[in-house]
């Protein structure tokens, strides 16, 4: 191995593996050639390396009494469930199963997305900082709408001392849906409509779904569909009492 090339080594062993990955990139980039496959297994085992202080268990029957079962393509270590025998990795139903991108971009495009950036800036951002080599729109549209889906699984926070509430109202949509129901009357249908129409029933009407939004002194925050139509004091307690830190609370509406 020449000198040049030791020293070469030397400095890339004493960068994180994210910082080394997006030297690679960069190079990658500038010769007009793609990544190797080489580093697609390092990407998967970034991946598993992560989760390796989640305990493993069988994602179909959640059973913990499981074995290894040999490994994947890539490496990915695979497991087989003793109760149900079905085979699986620690990927499985996940967002990350089958995920060409390695640990830091997928946190890369949450990071970005809780600064509420585009799509287009998303994009632009990971090709710029060197995260990857190219990456299309609607893969990084794919992974922000994967991404999102799962805001509903994250804790709801508790509220503490101030809390300021507001609603807001979205007219009823069923968009798509030849055969729409009728959210007035159960078990009927509706006829079609432009989402632009007026509604015959007000701005706070039925056919409003009505969205209780409560921020506390801290900025912790709590956004939930609390009805249809008005609402009434009863929603606000069976709705917001559950995220409530202390019983004596000043409450602004």
């Amino acid at each position: 191995m020449s000198h040049k090339r030791k020293n070469l080594l030397d400095e890339l062993n004493k960068l994180a593996p994210s910082e080394a990955e997006k030297l690679i990139n960069q190079y990658a980039k500038s010769k007009n050639k793609s990544v190797p496959k080489s580093l697609v297994i390092t990407y998967t085992h970034d991946i598993e390396k992560h989760l390796d202080t989640v305990t493993v268990s069988c994602p179909y029957c959640q059973s913990t009494n499981i074995i290894k079962k040999g490994k994947i393509q890539h490496g990915l270590q695979r497991y087989q469930c003793k109760s149900c025998c079905k085979k699986f990795t620690k990927l499985t139903n996940t967002i990350l199963e089958k995920s060409p991108w390695p640990w830091n971009v997928w946190t890369k495009v949450l990071c970005e997305m809780l600064h509420f950036s585009s799509v287009d800036l998303i994009m632009n951002t990971l090709i710029n900082e060197h995260y990857v080599v190219e990456i299309t729109r609607p893969t990084v549209l794919m992974m922000v709408q994967k991404l999102r889906e799962l805001f509903v699984y994250v804790p709801k926070p508790e509220l503490h001392g101030v809390i300021q509430m507001d609603e807001m109202f979205f007219h009823e949509s069923q968009k798509g849906i030849d055969n729409p129901t009728d959210v007035l009357k159960s078990g009927k249908r509706r006829k079609g409509r432009r989402r632009s129409e007026p509604s015959k029933y007000g701005t706070m009407g039925n056919e409003f779904g009505t969205v209780l939004c409560a921020v506390d002194e801290v900025g912790h925050a709590i956004a939930k569909h609390v009805c249809m139509g008005h609402i009434e004091l009863d929603d606000i307690y069976l709705n917001i009492h559950p995220y409530l830190k202390m019983l004596h609370l000043s409450v602004q509406i």
